[in-house]
């Protein structure tokens, strides 16, 4: 594990936005030695749903989330997440899978790093141009 002075949990817009070169602010993020890069089980199902939609081959998605499997730690949902994310999700008005995304990265002390404008204006989120 490296060390570092940042801790980041990237959502699914994020990583596909590193991955499809649509936005280059990201890969200072994911390529940085100075973040410690998170990720919720549930961007790993989003990722890999819209690769699949998207017609990509079988190897190009399991080489995506192969490299999202080795680059972070892997969040699986928990109790705490489950229930900070009711919280956040009545409070800031959240659909619920954005909720626990967001509940994620609170629960792990992480920014949350994403493309989503549901987000703005939420503590602890960077919002990509």
């Amino acid at each position: 594990m490296k060390v570092t002075d940042f801790k980041i949990l990237l959502d699914s817009s994020a990583w596909l936005a590193y991955f499809l070169a649509v936005n280059k602010e990201i890969k200072g993020f994911i390529e940085s030695e100075k973040t410690q890069l998170f990720t919720s089980v549930i961007s790993l199902y989003e990722v890999k749903k819209k690769l699949i939609k998207e017609k990509y081959s079988r190897s190009k998605v399991n080489s995506v989330i192969n490299f999202m499997k080795d680059s972070s730690i892997i969040i699986i949902l928990n109790e705490n997440i489950a229930e900070k994310a009711v919280e956040e999700s009545i409070k800031h008005r959240l659909h619920t899978i954005d909720a626990l995304i967001y509940s994620t990265a609170i629960e792990n002390g992480a920014v949350l790093i994403t493309g989503d404008l549901d987000f703005k204006d939420l503590k602890d989120v960077k919002i990509l141009k």
